[in-house]
């Protein structure tokens, strides 16, 4: 998928295109070719990525320091390669200085074919780890632009066009934090009345990059609660789905005693086997009634057994254990009417 974006340095009126995507992307010399993409930036640690041998000729400088990355510059775009593991607990907050001064400078460079730099930033499967930064990058320009785009809108922005986009939780929580971080910046500076502060350039740049840092300062306090919140969440939603399994198996064992009870009333005419069967029948009816009652209240626990989901801070796999066992719900529920 790709980003428009507007380099607003006055020059001239061509957009340089952000572009999110995956391993795949980054070594198809189609889409290089085809995009005119002149600035590579993998997001990963431990990928081996082979850049297509496409012609394209770029200038810009990257800026920032040279820790955990290297840049390499030849007859392809330029490539920059920042190590960052797709892991919760991997601080992705400590490479987005990197990463930002990277795309900006290369959106904002010229190019003869292009007219301004075309940037894909890519990992693994282009879910997590290269939407996160592209959410920061959408979150810095709406910053400069003195508009306020929180972390889930930007998000919500590439998942519009990239349905896989989906930063882990601790990914979620960082650009959460960086949100209120951007918050409080900003009412600082409609405070202090200097309404110029984030403005174009590197000045917008360099104040959204302290804005960051005061960010990661916060969050390396945070860190340790993101394992234990993602294993409770996780914790949760398989004792509920264990739940859903066990009424699962309840309504399987009376839809079979049903059946065998209609069986029995239909081939046995003795009084005191009907008596028994009419027996078994109310036992059924109340298992039935009971096993919908169980089925309602579990939904009901499902329902709020995880954070809200416009909090953006429900783990992945949570919301995925969520759901099966809410579906399993309205299936068993469907069979129990249809009983």
């Amino acid at each position: 998928m790709s980003l428009p974006l507007e380099c607003n340095d006055g020059g001239d009126n061509e957009n340089g295109i952000l572009f999110v995507g995956s391993l795949s992307a980054a070594e198809c010399p189609q889409f290089v070719k085809d995009c005119a993409i002149t600035h590579i930036l993998t997001v990963a640690a431990g990928l081996d990525v082979n850049i297509p041998k496409v012609s394209s000729s770029s200038s810009g400088d990257s800026g920032g320091d040279n820790k955990n990355k290297h840049v390499i510059q030849g007859p392809v775009a330029e490539h920059l390669v920042v190590a960052c593991h797709d892991h919760p607990m991997a601080n992705i907050l400590e490479v987005l200085p990197q990463c930002l001064e990277f795309i900006d400078a290369a959106l904002r460079s010229s190019n003869a074919k292009t007219g301004r730099g075309r940037v894909l930033v890519h990992c693994a499967s282009g879910v997590s780890r290269s939407v996160t930064v592209c959410a920061a990058y959408i979150m810095m320009v709406a910053y400069s632009l003195e508009q306020k785009v929180g972390a889930l809108d930007a998000i919500a922005s590439i998942a519009s066009t990239r349905r896989y986009a989906n930063p882990n939780l601790g990914f979620r929580r960082q650009l959460a934090v960086l949100e209120q971080h951007i918050k409080k910046a900003s009412f600082e500076v409609d405070k202090s009345g200097k309404q110029d502060q984030a403005v174009e350039g590197s000045c917008s740049l360099q104040s959204f990059l302290a804005i960051i840092n005061s960010a990661k300062n916060e969050y390396t306090k945070l860190q340790s609660n993101v394992v234990e919140d993602t294993i409770q969440q996780r914790t949760a939603v398989n004792e509920l789905h264990a739940k859903v399994d066990v009424l699962e198996e309840r309504l399987a064992t009376m839809i079979s005693k049903t059946a065998a009870n209609k069986m029995n009333v239909s081939n046995d005419i003795s009084r005191n086997s009907n008596e028994k069967d009419v027996n078994e029948s109310k036992e059924l009816g109340a298992e039935h009634e009971e096993i919908e009652k169980a089925l309602l209240l579990v939904q009901e626990e499902l329902d709020v057994c995880l954070p809200m989901e416009s909090e953006g801070l429900v783990d992945p796999a949570a919301r995925m254990i969520r759901r099966a066992a809410i579906s399993k719900i309205g299936r068993l529920l469907d069979t129990l009417s249809a009983e």
